[in-house]
């Protein structure tokens, strides 16, 4: 999760905006305590099979704690003066309901609008279908069903879930570059 804040600071040296060391510190407030997670997480065995609680608890613990630190950038920035706020924006993006609370959207940092873009867009297909994807040991089928764009998980699509998740992922990812060039094409800056 704390890679994807990588794009907002390169675009804040590009443009200019100094909020780069902003990122930075989102960045390592992100990445240690994913590092923490994760060394947490080698203290116990391998689940091969968990109770449909447990993947429940997992998924909203997950949405949790990506919208809380998805609002970090927006508070580090001075975008929202409260939590509240810059948490409603992580939510709105994540969850891709579409509301915002941000009144001039112009007005803001560039780095800070593809923030919020790029929230919408991880949220598109869900933060734990990407894990999924990514992590070869979170390869269970309860957690993916509770975020899969698909009806029944149950008649897997491909062998293993992993395999499912990352064929998802790079559909998504080619229709969003289609969509980029397209807007390049059509004028758009």
């Amino acid at each position: 999760f704390s890679l994807f804040i990588a794009p907002s600071f390169f675009l804040s040296l590009y443009y200019h905006e100094n909020l780069y060391l902003k990122y930075f510190y989102v960045f390592l407030i992100i990445f240690c305590l994913g590092s923490l997670f994760k060394i947490f997480s080698r203290l116990f065995k391998k689940v091969d099979n968990i109770r449909a609680f447990d993947a429940y608890v997992i998924v909203v613990s997950g949405w949790l704690l990506c919208s809380f630190l998805g609002s970090l950038p927006y508070l580090f920035a001075g975008t929202f003066s409260n939590i509240t706020n810059a948490v409603f924006e992580s939510v709105s993006g994540f969850t891709c309901t579409g509301s915002s609370v941000m009144t001039n959207i112009e007005i803001h940092p560039k780095s800070i609008l593809f923030w919020r873009a790029l929230t919408h867009l991880l949220g598109g297909m869900g933060i734990i279908a990407l894990v999924l994807a990514i992590l070869p040991q979170f390869s269970y089928m309860k957690l993916f069903s509770l975020e899969a764009p698909i009806s029944s998980v149950e008649g897997r699509v491909l062998p293993r879930i992993k395999d499912t998740a990352r064929t998802l992922w790079m559909i998504y990812v080619l229709f969003t570059c289609f969509g980029i060039i397209f807007l390049i094409i059509a004028g758009m800056e």
